[in-house]
């Protein structure tokens, strides 16, 4: 009988899902789950204010502190722009019209690099992992409205062969109010994003894929 009831434990253990949703609207929201439980890791909760630390000897200390705090960050950021100062007049000293050319084919590469590495990834682990979409709502901006144009082409041929990638591996999952598009907005100065993502395994999966890549390495 004891066995019994372990190994019902056991196997509700197992069949635990793990999860991670990300949302980005303004903000970074990093939310992890173990079944129901869900626990709220970004942002950090605002600490409570408490009265003790508000007596006069306790503030004054505090206040000095944050002074020599402030007084660090501001040095370390002006190392920081004098360094950036020097590599910027020399990058500009040797410009040209062919590095900026280079520039653009160094973007629509590391487009095509993410994809390939999704796939990769996909390859190895899709058949585990569940991908929860929610909402993917990008608007593309440069403020320059030929640059626009050709930012938007490169990120909606990019977006459309993850989704392609995604939707054949069987790992992606979607409801009615799944939300996917990508606009070109010629009005505003930068881009902005706003995404809504769940990634979910369950944990047997998680020792399946330990010790398969285990064997891997033994066999290697």
């Amino acid at each position: 009988m004891g066995f019994l009831i372990a190994a019902i434990i056991i196997t509700a253990i197992l069949l635990l899902r793990l999860s991670v949703r990300i949302r980005t609207d303004g903000g970074l929201t990093l939310i992890a789950g173990v079944g129901f439980i869900k626990i709220k890791l970004l942002p950090q909760r605002e600490k409570k204010l408490k009265l003790r630390d508000y007596r006069i000897d306790r503030f004054r200390k505090k206040l000095r502190s944050e002074e020599l705090a402030d007084e660090k960050k501001c040095l370390k950021k002006q190392k920081k722009q004098a360094k950036k100062a020097e590599k910027a007049k020399a990058a500009e000293s040797d410009r040209s019209d062919e590095p900026e050319a280079e520039e653009k084919t160094d973007l629509g590469e590391l487009i095509s690099k993410l994809t390939r590495v999704a796939k990769v990834f996909i390859v190895r682990f899709g058949k585990h992992l569940r991908i929860g979409l929610r909402r993917i709502k990008l608007s593309v901006a440069t403020g320059d409205a030929a640059q626009t144009a050709i930012l938007y082409g490169a990120i909606i041929g990019a977006v459309q062969n993850l989704y392609a990638l995604l939707v054949s591996s069987g790992t992606l999952k979607t409801t009615k109010k799944s939300e996917l598009t990508v606009e070109p907005d010629f009005l505003s100065e930068k881009p902005s994003a706003q995404i809504d993502l769940t990634f979910s395994f369950r944990l047997w999966q998680l020792f399946d894929m330990a010790i398969r890549s285990l064997i891997a390495y033994i066999k290697d």
